[in-house]
C-alpha cells in the first residue's frame, strides 16, 4: 500500500473521494486505504457539523465538550468545517425558557467552539433556538458576533430566536445571505456589548429571507440595518441586495415587507413569495400592497401556492388570485425573463381536477403571453402532491394523508398525465419550449 501514495498525483485521489463525499460508509473505507486518502476523507466528514439537543441534557453537554476537545487537540480540523448548525430547542416537557437547561447558554466550551470555527473557514451558520438573546451570557453573545462577522462568513440563518436587540443588526451588514425565520426583535440596545460594523452604505447583503417575521420585528430590523437620519425618515437603499424571499404569516406584515422591497428597488432582481404553514394551516394573503413596477431590474419571480381546504379556511379562496395580482403589478415592457410557480395539492384527484377545469391556469397563460412580458423566456411550473393516490384509493387504504402510495408504474403514468393537462392549459403560448412542467409526490406542503 505504500506504493499507492507515490504512483499517482494527490489530485487524482482527491477527485475519487469527492465523488463519494455523500456516502459516509465509503468515506470510512477511503480513510483506511492509505495516508493519501486520510486527510481528504476527513475533510468531508467535518465539512458540515451539527450541534444539537438530545433527550439527555448531560449527554448533550458531553458531546459538545468532546467536540471542543477534538478541535483543541487537532487544530487542523477547524479549517475543514465550512457549515455549522446549532440547534437548542425545548421540548413540550421542558420548563419555561428562562428555567430550562441550555447547553449553548451554559457551556463555555460551546462558546469557545464558536469562536474557534469563526476564526477559521466557517462560511455557513444556522442557529435554531427558542431562547431569548437577552438570556445569553456575554461570552456567548461575543462568540456569536464573531461568527456573524467571521472573515469567511457568507450565510447566516436564525430560526426562532427571541428578543434580538436592534443594536446587533449592524453585524449582519458584512454577510452575503441572511435568513430570519420567526425571529422576534427588540427595539432596545444590547446592554452588554457594542457592535463594531461597517457603514450602512457598504452593506454587503445580496440575499435576504424573511419568513414568519412580524411587522414590528421587520421594522426594527430595517431601522437597525439601515437607520434613517435626523434629516429624512426615508431608509437608505441596500447597495447590492439582489433577492428577497418572503414568507408571510399575517396580512399586516406585508406593509412592513413593502418597506424592505422599497429599500432594494434599484438592485432587486429576484422576488420570492412563499407561504408559511402557521399552526399547521397555510396562510392565504393578498400580496397587492407589493407593487413590482417599482423594480426596474427585476428578472425573475418565484411564487408558491398552497392548497386551501374548505374546512380550514372560510370561503375557499381563488388559488391563483395572489399570483395573478402580483404578476399584474409589474412594469409593462419589463425585463423579466423567468416566472417560477409552485403549486401544492393533497392528492391526484384534486390535482387533476384543477389542471383540467380550474380557469386560473388559463388566466395565468393569457397574462404571461401578453405584451406585459416581452422578454419572458421560460415559465417553470412545479406541482407537489402529498400522494399520487386518488381520494377513493386513499380512503380504501385508510390513508387520508397519503402515507401509502401507488405502484411506481401508475405513479409515473399519472405524473405524465398531469404534465399534459397543464401544458394544454398553456396553449396560448407561441413557443412550447418555453414551458417546463414537473410533478413530484410524497411531500406534504414543504
Amino acid at each position: 500500500m505504500a506504493l499507492l501514495g507515490s504512483r499517482f498525483p494527490q489530485e487524482l485521489y482527491d477527485m475519487i473521494i469527492d465523488e463519494g463525499a455523500e456516502d459516509e460508509s465509503a468515506l470510512k473505507t477511503y480513510a483506511l486505504v492509505c495516508r493519501s486518502f486520510v486527510t481528504p476523507s476527513r475533510k468531508h466528514f467535518f465539512h458540515s457539523v451539527e450541534l444539537t439537543t438530545t433527550n439527555d441534557d448531560a449527554k448533550s453537554r458531553r458531546i459538545h465538550t468532546n467536540f471542543y476537545t477534538i478541535l483543541t487537540e487537532n487544530p487542523r480540523i477547524a479549517t475543514w468545517v465550512n457549515e455549522l448548525r446549532v440547534r437548542d430547542v425545548s421540548s413540550e416537557l421542558d420548563p419555561p425558557e428562562s428555567e430550562r437547561p441550555s447547553w449553548i447558554r451554559d457551556e463555555a466550551t460551546v462558546h469557545e467552539t464558536l469562536k474557534t470555527l469563526a476564526a477559521s473557514r466557517l462560511d455557513h451558520f444556522t442557529l435554531e433556538t427558542d431562547l431569548y438573546w437577552g438570556s445569553f451570557p456575554v461570552g456567548l453573545k461575543r462568540a456569536l458576533l464573531k461568527v456573524f462577522s467571521g472573515g469567511c462568513m457568507k450565510y447566516v440563518c436564525l430560526q426562532g430566536l427571541m428578543g434580538l436587540y436592534k443594536s446587533i443588526c449592524p453585524a449582519f451588514r458584512v454577510l452575503e445571505d441572511l435568513f430570519l425565520v420567526r425571529v422576534e426583535l427588540d427595539s432596545d440596545d444590547d446592554p452588554d456589548i457594542v457592535v463594531e460594523a461597517i457603514a450602512p452604505e457598504r452593506t454587503a447583503l445580496s440575499w435576504l429571507g424573511l419568513e414568519g417575521v412580524e411587522e414590528s420585528s421587520i421594522s426594527i430590523f430595517l431601522h437597525g440595518l439601515l437607520p434613517t437620519t435626523a434629516i429624512t425618515s426615508v431608509h437608505p437603499e441596500f447597495p447590492q441586495l439582489q433577492a428577497i424571499q418572503i414568507g408571510v404569516e399575517n396580512p399586516e406584515d406585508i406593509l412592513a415587507i413593502w418597506q424592505v422591497v422599497l429599500a432594494a428597488r434599484n438592485t432587486l432582481q429576484y422576488f420570492y413569495w412563499e407561504y408559511t404553514d402557521k399552526h399547521g394551516l397555510p396562510s392565504p394573503f393578498d400580496p397587492s400592497p407589493i407593487n413590482l413596477s417599482v423594480l426596474p431590474r427585476l428578472v425573475a419571480i418565484f411564487y408558491e401556492i398552497p392548497y386551501y381546504e374548505d374546512e380550514d379556511i372560510p370561503d375557499n379562496p381563488d388559488q391563483f388570485s395572489g399570483l395573478l395580482t402580483l404578476l399584474s403589478s409589474v412594469r409593462p415592457g419589463n425585463s423579466i425573463t423567468g416566472v417560477h410557480v409552485t403549486v401544492h395539492f393533497p392528492n391526484y384527484t384534486i390535482a387533476s381536477d384543477s389542471a383540467s377545469n380550474y380557469d386560473g391556469w388559463q388566466r395565468l397563460s393569457l397574462l404571461l403571453s401578453s405584451n406585459m412580458y416581452p422578454q419572458l423566456g421560460e415559465v417553470f411550473v412545479t406541482v407537489y402532491l402529498t400522494t399520487m393516490m386518488t381520494l377513493q384509493e386513499a380512503a380504501a387504504a385508510g390513508s387520508p394523508y397519503g402515507e401509502t402510495s401507488v405502484d411506481a408504474e401508475l405513479e409515473r403514468d399519472r405524473k405524465e398525465e398531469l404534465k399534459d393537462m397543464i401544458r394544454a392549459r398553456f396553449d396560448q403560448r407561441d413557443d412550447a419550449d418555453m414551458l417546463h412542467v414537473s410533478v413530484t409526490s410524497g411531500s406534504h406542503y414543504r
